[in-house]
């Protein structure tokens, strides 16, 4: 039961009119402030949803998304030298000039990082696929001097 049934059905018994005028009037601006602030609360939703989708997007989602390794960075470059956008564990292993943990270490924390992602698993290994995020970073690994 709605609070303005309430203070109709108790109208003149307990509230005199201009009691039950007062109260409804308040009653009513507060169900008016409740739907906009449910509306600002709906559009405030929306665009954490759409900052966040940036976020991920841009590969900031943390502070430190965009710091990689030394084993993650060769890692990317390797797909520029290889000039493909996937490559297999092995693979990675046999070209890279550091230990099999490192590489593994280095291609978790880049899955972590969303900048691969497992696209199979052959008798070469796990294949893993850039992301829309890891093609960004090797655009802006290749503008700028990662040498250690």
């Amino acid at each position: 039961m709605s609070v303005e049934n309430i203070l109709h059905r108790i109208k003149g018994k307990v509230l005199d009119s201009e009691n039950y005028e007062r109260l409804k009037t308040a009653y009513e601006q507060q169900e008016s402030q409740i739907a906009r602030l449910k509306e600002e609360n709906q559009a405030l939703l929306l665009k954490t949803a759409q900052l966040q989708e940036q976020l991920v997007l841009s590969g900031s989602a943390s502070p430190n998304a965009n710091r990689f390794s030394e084993v993650e960075t060769a890692i990317l470059l390797n797909y520029v030298d290889a000039d493909i956008i996937d490559l297999c564990s092995d693979d990675m292993i046999a070209s890279l000039q550091y230990s099999p943990s490192q590489i593994e270490t280095a291609i978790d924390e880049l899955k972590r990082k969303e900048m691969i992602h497992l696209r199979a698993v052959e008798a070469c290994g796990c294949c893993y696929e850039l992301t829309t995020a890891g093609k960004k970073q090797l655009l802006e690994i290749e503008s700028k001097d990662y040498t250690y």
